[in-house]
């Protein structure tokens, strides 16, 4: 059975970079899947052979208003998710480094209600609806969850300190 590991966030010089560097380099026998909102060119050439980067945007938050958007965001990421299983031919998921994350600098008082939306969006509501559909479609395809997703949620040492310029910040 082949190993499979999804990373969300791999932005160029990322820690989510890095560790997909690390598998690629190390791990020949996992097939990795990127999620991010951009293409990485470097992860891209090397995930020719070695698995996928899907570009999709991990903000629950602009796929409409309320539940109905936040529907549509998870219908959309579990299609995604299953396409790109499928057509890898691959029966679930493994490890799950759940990495995305945005923020902004400045003060609270000059950081606008769309960057607080969007930080909000994918800190919190991206990494807990990424992380119910892989386990849902892990379920789908006749996976134990408790015994074989093996699941990281990274955070960041700024969520916890406080810095003038960054106020807010939550992965």
């Amino acid at each position: 059975m082949k190993q499979v590991a999804v990373i969300t966030g791999a932005a160029p010089l990322s820690l989510g970079e890095s560790i997909a560097q690390t598998i690629l380099d190390k791990l020949p026998e996992v097939t990795l899947v990127i999620i991010d909102v951009n293409k990485n060119k470097v992860l891209e050439k090397a995930l020719v052979r070695r698995g996928r980067f899907v570009v999709f945007d991990l903000n629950p938050l602009n796929y409409g208003r309320g539940a109905s958007g936040l529907k549509r965001f998870h219908v959309k990421l579990g299609k995604a998710l299953r396409q790109t299983l499928f057509g890898l031919s691959l029966s679930g998921i493994n490890v799950l480094f759940n990495n995305a994350g945005v923020y902004d600098f400045g003060s609270l008082e000059r950081t606008s209600d769309e960057s607080i939306a969007n930080l909000f969006g994918v800190n919190v509501l991206g990494h807990m609806y990424v992380l119910k559909t892989v386990m849902e479609v892990n379920v789908e395809l006749g996976r134990d969850n408790q015994r074989m997703l093996r699941m990281c949620e990274s955070g960041s040492i700024q969520g916890v300190v406080v810095r003038k310029d960054r106020p807010v910040y939550s992965p």
